[in-house]
């Protein structure tokens, strides 16, 4: 599928600004016909959401990490509210979005791959990042695969490293049971009714009373188990990191439970 996102050649900056906004929805808006559930929404989020998701990053000399970032109008707002490109690192699974972003944030690090697989995407265990900010439409994911993402970024948070998720949902998009297992607790941030449709951001961040550990490969696990002091799952048994059946992450009952901030 071509992209189709070139920038004209308008000479006047105002319209060629208009061009760019313009070529943008409309590559959002075919890449939502060609893979609605995977992209999530039919237009971008607005300024204004945009505007609470940098102002809760707030500023750090620290890295950034984001996770579906589409066209990049939360990159953008990062850039304006004093972060520099050179900064973010930019994961991106769709290859017409990876190029656009390419195009317009050249300072920046692109990755093209999944979000639940970032090890694979390129981006090691040992990479910390201050702030993650998520535009990946996880109300539309399986559980199984926003545990996943939720626990791959919270391996990579500092230890007072935050993510911010946006949702147009009701409640917190991330299930109580995943929180638990993942070590994470949720806050809602604010709601922004000016965005079409309204939406929500929490911040989650480690809950202290346990921080998430890599999981060993099944072969690692079959290693482990043949010695002494493990445990059928391949870990230690001396390891505090309490295991938590799948079938707990796909109840559909559990809810997070947001702390406004004062």
């Amino acid at each position: 599928m071509r992209c189709g996102f070139s920038h004209g050649e308008a000479s006047e900056p105002r319209k060629r600004s208009s061009v760019v906004k313009n070529s943008q929805y409309l590559t959002f808006l075919r890449q939502w016909i060609a893979n609605p559930l995977m992209v999530g929404a039919i237009m971008p989020s607005g300024p204004a959401l945009a505007g609470l998701m940098a102002n809760a990053a707030g500023y750090t000399s620290g890295n950034v990490l984001e996770l579906g970032p589409g066209t990049g109008v939360f990159t953008e707002a990062l850039l304006a509210r004093g972060f520099v490109q050179e900064q973010l690192t930019l994961v991106e699974l769709d290859g017409c979005f990876a190029d656009l972003l390419s195009e317009r944030f050249p300072g920046a690090r692109i990755v093209r791959g999944s979000a639940a697989r970032l090890s694979a995407a390129g981006i090691g265990k040992d990479a910390r990042y201050d702030t993650v900010i998520s535009g990946l439409p996880l109300l539309s994911m399986p559980a199984w695969t926003v545990y996943r993402i939720v626990r791959s970024a919270a391996l990579r948070l500092s230890p007072c490293g935050q993510l911010l998720q946006f949702t147009c949902g009701v409640r917190c998009p991330v299930l109580d049971s995943i929180l638990l297992r993942a070590g994470l607790k949720a806050q809602l941030l604010g709601t922004v009714i000016r965005n079409m449709p309204p939406a929500s951001v929490y911040r989650i961040s480690h809950s202290g009373s346990q921080m998430p550990v890599e999981r060993a490969s099944p072969a690692r696990q079959a290693e482990n188990r043949k010695q002494p002091g493990h445990d059928e799952s391949g870990r230690g048994t001396g390891s505090s990191v309490t295991t938590t059946s799948r079938s707990l992450i796909c109840s559909q009952d559990a809810r997070c439970s947001p702390v406004r901030p004062h």
